[in-house]
């Protein structure tokens, strides 16, 4: 799907979620709760989202084993410019714009950073999985969210074990896959080269030692988001347990497949309350968690993706150029 399109998709879906989000929404109620939420609460739920960002980098710089001299710095800075361009351009090109700004400052070349993003692309989409698995004996969930949670985490394991077998033996995979574009009108030996060098990075999970650490850090990453989430629930007076914050984030993280508007508007509200609606009765407090969740999140992202630009004096038409590329480069897979 060309850019336009996947925008106009996005934004579509948005408005859909956002109408059915608001439809029904006592506002006096929903005010009040926002005017009675308890900011120190909100503020804490903040320092866990940026606790969440370092231990990112840290996971980051794993994957870029065995190279240890990825300075953690430029990661850190790395990843701030990506929310940000994801939070205001469209189909997630924060994605592609953070390997692109890595090797703007120094890193390593674009191909060797955007194969360690779709590790940990995969490495979140199992944790996330996994994480549902491990709530289902502690919660009472529709007949839709199991079978869901099967489907997806079927599908995130199955491509994680091919892409892992790829670059795990990729003399022989190199060689299948210049028989299977040789068959195309393409530069076969080029573009196999491409796909190796693009799914490299998995190899990394064959050191047991590093997917430890990988393990380790994606624990620490959502348990901080999941904590952040939490403290807004109790926030806006939701006496929710810790493993419900921890069931909408999940089910906010899956919603991020589905295109949206930039920021996840109205996809992340959707899931959010959707999640929340299955133990709790007030609506309008679960709207408001819901969207504190979101607002704290887009603002200290954002806010954090001006900084590290300030920081490495970058602007923001060099960011649009990378969205560019990133853009051509998505279109043109």
């Amino acid at each position: 799907m060309k850019g336009g399109r996947r925008l106009a998709l996005g934004l579509l879906v948005s408005l859909v979620c956002l109408a059915l989000v608001f439809r029904g929404l006592s506002w006096p109620a929903f005010v009040q709760a926002l005017a009675r939420a308890n900011l120190w609460l909100i503020l804490l739920a903040a320092v866990f989202v940026v606790i969440e960002l370092v231990c990112r980098a840290w996971r980051w710089q794993v994957l870029f084993h065995p190279d240890r001299h990825v300075d953690l710095g430029l990661l850190f800075d790395a990843i701030n410019v990506g929310y940000l361009a994801s939070n205001v351009l469209p189909a997630r090109l924060g994605d592609l714009i953070r390997p692109y700004v890595l090797g703007q400052l120094g890193g390593p070349p674009f191909t060797r950073s955007l194969s360690t993003v779709m590790v940990e692309r995969v490495v979140d989409g199992l944790t996330v999985v996994l994480v549902l698995l491990g709530l289902m004996p502690f919660l009472i969930l529709p007949l839709w969210a199991v079978q869901a949670a099967a489907v997806t985490g079927g599908l995130f394991l199955g491509a994680a074990l091919v892409l892992f077998a790829i670059a795990h033996h990729h003399h022989h995979s190199h060689k299948l896959l210049l028989r299977l574009l040789g068959r195309l009108p393409l530069n076969a030996d080029a573009w196999a080269g491409r796909l190796i060098t693009l799914v490299r990075g998995f190899a990394v999970l064959g050191n047991r030692a590093v997917a430890g650490r990988i393990v380790a850090w994606s624990a620490a990453i959502w348990l901080g988001t999941g904590v952040s989430y939490y403290l807004v629930l109790r926030a806006v007076g939701l006496d929710l347990s810790f493993t419900v914050a921890v069931f909408c984030l999940c089910a906010i993280a899956l919603s991020m497949a589905v295109p949206s508007s930039p920021g996840q508007v109205g996809l992340f509200e959707g899931a959010g309350v959707l999640a929340l609606m299955l133990f709790t009765r007030d609506y309008e407090r679960a709207v408001s968690a819901v969207l504190v969740m979101h607002a704290l999140s887009y603002v200290l992202l954002s806010g954090l993706g001006l900084w590290s630009l300030a920081r490495r004096s970058l602007s923001c038409r060099q960011i649009l150029g990378l969205a560019r590329q990133a853009g051509q480069a998505s279109d043109s897979r």
